[in-house]
C-alpha cells in the first residue's frame, strides 16, 4: 500500500474574517496547515498596503504563536 504524507499542507482559500471569528478560525487552521490564502471579505475592504499590513499582523497574532504564514 501506497501513501502519502503531506508534512506542511496549504489552504489555498480561506475566509477567517476579523474579530471573534478570526480568534476562532485562525489557531485552528494554523494547528492543521502551514499557511493559506485569506480572502479576508472586509467592510472596510482590504485595498490599502496599510489594511493589508494591519490584516496580516491581525492574522499572525490569532494564531497563538503557531508557525502558519498568511
Amino acid at each position: 500500500m501506497n501513501t502519502i504524507t503531506l508534512r506542511s499542507p496549504l489552504d489555498m482559500h480561506l475566509h477567517v474574517r476579523d474579530g471573534e471569528m478570526l480568534s476562532v478560525v485562525a489557531p485552528l487552521t494554523a494547528h492543521h496547515f502551514s499557511g493559506a490564502v485569506i480572502m479576508p471579505n472586509l467592510l472596510p475592504p482590504v485595498d490599502t498596503i496599510e489594511r493589508l499590513d494591519w490584516y496580516t499582523t491581525e492574522v499572525r497574532t490569532a494564531v497563538l504563536g503557531q508557525t502558519f504564514e498568511p
